[in-house]
């Protein structure tokens, strides 16, 4: 859309260029030139006007906003990581966990597109001190879903 007015713009700044240009050495070529930048002005208005007014429309704001919340909701990485904590709260000594990275083998993040909203299947693992004081590996899987901004909720964890 900015293409389009760029190039009406300069469609009507060529011309009345050409124009001033010619009339500058014409007799009383100062008062055409003036009314020609005035014109120019004056058109230059109206493609600018729309363009900004069509921009700020609500609908394109809605549109905007709506691939910004897309956008958002694309980040796997944060669904990983935010189930980590929900985790932790289920493990007997949290301190202890250690988590691998996203690209581990074993780690699956998966988007579900089906789900209404912004979810994540994640299948993972985590390496933690049991009750006694060893340390064992135990799967988890967890849907997580983005409520909004930082704000992520855990349905269904088990960790096994």
């Amino acid at each position: 859309m900015i293409l389009a007015v760029i190039a009406t713009s300069l469609a009507l700044i060529v011309p009345v260029f050409l124009y001033c240009s010619v009339q500058a050495h014409a007799r009383d070529g100062e008062r055409k030139i003036a009314n020609a930048l005035v014109a120019l002005l004056f058109l230059l208005c109206i493609p600018w006007g729309w363009y900004f007014l069509s921009y700020n429309s609500s609908e394109n704001i809605n549109k905007r906003n709506l691939q910004a919340e897309r956008a958002a909701c694309m980040n796997s990485t944060m669904a990983f990581v935010m189930s980590q904590g929900f985790v932790r709260q289920r493990l007997k000594s949290p301190g202890t966990a250690d988590f691998p990275m996203i690209t581990s083998p074993g780690v699956r993040v998966e988007y579900l597109p089906k789900e209404a909203g912004c979810k994540y299947a994640v299948l993972a693992y985590v390496d933690a001190q049991n009750s006694f004081g060893g340390t064992v590996r135990n799967r988890y899987s967890v849907i997580m879903e983005r409520v909004s901004g930082d704000v992520w909720r855990a349905h269904d964890l088990k960790i096994q």
